[in-house]
């Protein structure tokens, strides 16, 4: 076996962004080491991982370089399971050129908890008590990634089949990294098919349009959103609908998660005629007292009346994201101004409607508003996204201030 820099075989930020397009919707964070085992890049540490590495650093060193040095002796994907209880991924990157087999660093990362057993429970206990934190706040911690994962989606993970999956993306990903190696003087246009191709295979059914300069592509493209419908029209027939539902939507109030969103965001902006865009940040009032006060089944059927009454509100050809707990976006195609509007009076309207109907007592169903136009491709998402998001909070302010003054 060879030692080869990463650096001269692949760029490590792409290697970092092509492994996050297979593990992010199964909730896995995404991290590459070159050849030395240095950490080139990473997208995600849970809050579980930043402390413990923060009391015990030398022992996650040491679970990380044992790691290392098994990727070296392997050559496919294996999973692991570190002293704190997560269930790691590792990829060796390896490839072969002309007989000979080079190996330039190792990708991986965390699904999260690799289970909550009787035994896991005890290690967390001692755990607790080595780095000096207590055991009810670790395992706070232990069940949030047990049940979010290493990326904090909103969705649930499956309580079977983990590893299996986990398995299977990984040696997606060792696919798709040969390629790139082993194929680099493949021309653009063939690489966009490809990468095309890797979204689905990822589990991404997300439709694409090419951009302006590569219209050549478009029956291609195109051909593939057809594709993309073809399954969705077959799974939904014949299929179990947690296949899309686990990728795409919330499974609580049903509207899509933040993947979603990630992966639709690019194909709005290749498509400038579906400009200006509305986006209304929706955040609900009262949550947190609502919880603490009635428990969080009640708090959920709060949310799920909230998505409810956004759902009611927006046109077929909008959609929603449940963005947090309790944040939502609605993005509204082809918007204006007044039509940005129209929806808002829509939802107060429906809010009223609820609190009437199913008497949501003693505290109302209510949510703070504000919106913003995204104008045109060629500005940046995040630029609109924080304006409507100032623009939510400024409306909170004021009827905070109305609130306490009594009027």
């Amino acid at each position: 076996m060879i030692i080869k820099r990463l650096d001269e075989v692949i760029n490590p930020e792409d290697l970092g962004r092509l492994l996050r397009k297979f593990m992010y919707n199964v909730n896995a964070s995404s991290m590459v080491w070159d050849e030395r085992g240095e950490l080139r890049y990473y997208d995600f540490i849970t809050p579980f991982c930043q402390l413990v590495y923060s009391k015990v650093p030398e022992r996650c060193e040491a679970d990380r370089k044992e790691r290392f040095e098994k990727a070296k002796k392997r050559r496919k994907p294996f999973l692991h399971t570190c002293f704190a209880g997560k269930l790691n991924y590792v990829v060796p990157l390896k490839f072969q050129d002309k007989e000979k087999t080079f190996f330039c660093g190792v990708a991986g990362g965390c699904q999260g908890m690799s289970e909550l057993s009787r035994r896991e429970m005890k290690n967390l206990k001692k755990l607790s008590e080595e780095i000096g934190v207590s055991y009810k706040e670790l395992l706070l911690y232990a069940e949030e990634d047990f049940d979010y994962g290493c990326q904090r989606t909103g969705v649930k993970l499956p309580r079977i089949h983990r590893k299996k999956i986990l398995l299977q993306k990984a040696e997606f990903f060792l696919k798709a990294f040969k390629r790139r190696i082993l194929f680099k003087e493949i021309p653009e246009e063939f690489m966009l098919i490809v990468e095309r191709l890797e979204e689905l295979v990822g589990w991404n059914f997300i439709k694409r349009l090419p951009t302006e300069k590569k219209r050549e592509l478009y029956p291609v493209f195109d051909t593939i959103n057809d594709l993309i419908d073809s399954f969705q029209f077959f799974s939904n027939l014949f299929l179990p609908s947690k296949i899309t539902n686990y990728a795409f939507k919330d499974p609580l109030t049903k509207v899509f998660n933040r993947h979603f969103l990630e992966e639709q965001i690019n194909f709005l902006r290749s498509n400038p005629k579906l400009f200006p865009i509305g986006i209304i940040y929706v955040d609900m009032d009262n949550l947190k007292h609502i919880n603490d006060t009635f428990g969080h089944k009640v708090g959920d059927i709060y949310i799920k009346k909230l998505a409810e009454s956004l759902i009611s509100s927006i046109r077929s050809t909008d959609f929603i994201v449940r963005i947090g707990g309790d944040e939502f976006l609605i993005i509204l195609l082809k918007a204006s101004e007044n039509a940005v509007r129209r929806v808002i009076e829509r939802i107060k309207r429906n809010l009223k409607f609820v609190n009437s109907t199913f008497r949501l007592s003693p505290i109302p169903l209510s949510a703070s508003m504000g919106w913003s136009l995204w104008k045109s491709p060629q500005e940046p998402f995040e630029k609109a996204l924080e304006e409507a998001d100032l623009n939510m909070y400024e409306e909170k302010r004021k009827r905070k201030l109305t609130t306490d003054h009594g009027t």
